[in-house]
């Protein structure tokens, strides 16, 4: 996944504090799925350096980035990736 690092959808995606609209700012999603608790998760194909890789972004209720990942929103659902409602917190 190193291939798609850089990015402005990566970078934009793991800012602390993003939201909804600064995701669509950069790029506008293939597809989008309205959550079972409310939120919003988009799907995306991420192209770069010979590599194709699907990603998702899930939304909290307040529009906040709450989730993100290398698969789809069917498939981060599916593991129960998208089962909180609570924005990302900075790890480092």
């Amino acid at each position: 996944m190193f291939a798609f690092s850089d990015t402005p959808l990566a970078q934009a995606t793991v800012k602390a504090g993003a939201t909804r609209e600064d995701i669509l700012k950069v790029a506008q999603p293939e597809n989008r799925t309205r959550l079972a608790r409310g939120g919003l998760c988009v799907d995306y194909t991420m192209r770069g350096k010979g590599r194709v890789s699907p990603y998702y972004v899930a939304f909290t209720t307040n529009d906040h980035v709450m989730n993100y990942g290398w698969t789809t929103c069917a498939a981060a659902d599916a593991r129960g990736n998208l089962s909180s409602n609570e924005a990302l917190k900075q790890r480092f």
